[in-house]
């Protein structure tokens, strides 16, 4: 059934589409590009600071103790495997 609507929906766009008789061209321009850009800029800046925040505890298990694969494995959830 949702197979069935799909091909209807994209059928009828087809329709319209080629009814209308126009085809949309893309541009792009640098001076509406940077401001959009620049607002961005801080929503980056926050997902870059909150993927660091997230890893550097792995990294701080890595340096600190010894064993680091079995506590790394530990933390991570996954079940202790012995390493020789």
């Amino acid at each position: 059934m949702p197979k069935l609507c799909f091909a209807t929906f994209r059928f009828l766009s087809l329709l319209i589409v080629f009814y209308k008789g126009s085809i949309v061209k893309p541009s792009f321009s640098f001076q509406q590009f940077k401001p959009l850009v620049l607002q961005a800029m801080p929503y980056a800046v926050v997902i870059l600071l909150m993927t660091i925040y997230t890893r550097i505890d792995a990294v701080m298990l890595d340096k600190l103790l010894p064993n680091t694969g079995a506590v790394q494995g530990i933390y991570a959830g996954i079940p202790f495997v012995r390493c020789r």
